[in-house]
């Protein structure tokens, strides 16, 4: 009995020193209380959901490591872009420090794969889950302040974030849309941007969340993430899309209704005929009736693309009477 429970001590042991080598290799410096690096990487989906079990997970160096980086970041852009104002160096610092870039460098320290967390957090993937890597990266940030102080923190920052990146054009790249379709809605004296939460499934270690934004009273763009924050990212996206479509339909389906009730006649009817072929590969048929007597088929590897498919080969054959008539 006290050989086994030996063995198992020894074994703990020995996994407890690779993963201090391996911190101290990745962070680049000596660890001084390990202690804190255990928390960093325990996820909270370890504890039963107690507000004790919450204190010995990585949150609370969370959000210390969220403070040290964003001070360093800014610091490090503030000095860089001397004549630079803000609306220049906060969209850039949340390029910089925004969850999915740091989930990229856990992902190249490997850093999920030393994350402790529930068997069943793991089985949804979750070390390879953007927010449970960036808020390990974080909370790892915040231990290393902690233990070494600031100087070893704003040296593994820089080595791990900083260097080598091009910052001209990183801050050039359109990619946040939040601010966009701010900018968007400034610039057309329209009412701020709203997000609401919709829905939020799954547990606490893998939620799901749908986001609506509206502009005004208008639901403008819809989206879904695996945080707020993307989905936010992503409602966003859809709205700067709809906003900017042109007035005038491109969409096949959308045209054909318009020409429909331009000529007076009733809307466009589509019908499923058929569905073929194996479930990962199907092939739609689809039947359109339109105006006094134009029925035609088309397929499509979705029921969708079937419809607008036949929606532009029935906006041809319409276009071909007409200039046909006109010939005449």
């Amino acid at each position: 009995m006290f050989a086994v429970l030996r063995h198992l001590l020894l074994r703990m042991t020995r996994r407890r020193s690779a993963t201090h080598v391996r911190l101290e290799h990745l962070l680049g410096t000596r660890i001084h209380d390990f202690s804190l690096y255990e928390r960093a990487l325990r996820h909270r989906s370890i504890g039963s959901g107690q507000a004790t079990d919450l204190l010995r997970s990585n949150e609370r160096l969370e959000f210390l490591g969220d403070a040290v980086l964003g001070l360093v970041v800014a610091q490090h852009l503030y000095e860089t872009f001397p004549d630079k104002m803000e609306g220049f160096l906060t969209p850039l610092r949340a390029k910089l420090v925004r969850g999915k870039a740091l989930a990229e460098v856990a992902r190249q320290m490997g850093l999920g794969v030393i994350i402790e967390m529930s068997p069943v957090a793991a089985r949804h993937g979750g070390r390879e889950q953007n927010a449970m890597l960036a808020d390990a990266l974080e909370a790892v940030i915040g231990a290393l302040y902690l233990d070494r102080g600031l100087p070893a923190a704003r040296r593994f920052i820089y080595r791990a974030m900083l260097d080598g990146v091009d910052l001209e054009a990183l801050a050039a790249r359109r990619d946040n849309f939040k601010s966009l379709l701010q900018e968007y809605t400034q610039a057309r004296g329209l009412p701020r941007p709203t997000y609401q939460v919709t829905q939020v499934k799954g547990p606490p270690h893998a939620r799901d969340f749908k986001v609506v934004v509206r502009v005004g009273e208008v639901a403008r763009g819809k989206g879904r993430g695996k945080s707020k924050k993307d989905a936010e990212q992503r409602a966003s996206r859809s709205a700067l899309r709809k906003l900017n479509k042109p007035k005038g339909s491109t969409n096949p389906k959308g045209q054909l209704q318009q020409l429909a009730q331009a000529r007076g006649w009733s809307m466009p009817r589509y019908k499923l005929l058929d569905t073929q072929g194996p479930d990962h590969a199907p092939l739609f048929t689809v039947e359109l009736r339109v105006g006094p007597d134009l029925c035609l088929t088309q397929r499509g590897k979705s029921k969708k693309s079937a419809q607008r498919a036949a929606a532009r080969k029935a906006l041809e054959q319409l276009s071909a009477r007409t200039a046909g008539g006109a010939h005449r």
